[in-house]
């Protein structure tokens, strides 16, 4: 490969000229670990994205229950505390089957309810509705 088709980028050689046909096989080489360095890059920076805490003992991790709110260190999603009591078990009984504490229940009841207040519901006029 002659020197004018490599320029840095990233701390790699990559070919720079495209108008040099002996350089081709080579240029693709150089071009696939460039690619490669870049996926890498994102790959560490998704990696680093861990849980966010959105309240008190109530995470979301893309990588866990698909992003649904879930309690802190579990992959027990709120909703199915909620319900679980609407269903008619006991906070105790939740905690017991799902290896949590009732201060997690009773922070998904809170999350659940900071959710509901904030929530508006805007009526549709009868003749808008489709």
């Amino acid at each position: 490969m002659c020197d004018g088709c490599l320029r840095e980028v990233a701390g790699l050689k990559v070919a720079g000229c495209v108008s040099q046909r002996l350089c081709v096989t080579e240029r693709a080489t150089l071009n696939a670990q460039t690619a490669t360095f870049f996926v890498q890059q994102n790959l560490k920076r998704v990696m680093v994205m861990a849980a966010i805490e959105i309240a008190p003992r109530i995470v979301v991790d893309e990588k866990v229950c698909f992003g649904k709110p879930v309690i802190k260190g579990t992959r027990v999603p709120v909703y199915i505390i909620l319900a679980k009591l609407a269903g008619g078990m006991t906070m105790e009984q939740v905690a017991e089957e799902y290896g949590i504490t009732l201060e997690d229940i009773r922070a998904a009841l809170a999350y659940a309810a900071s959710i509901i207040a904030n929530e508006t519901i805007l009526p549709v006029p009868a003749g808008e509705q489709k």
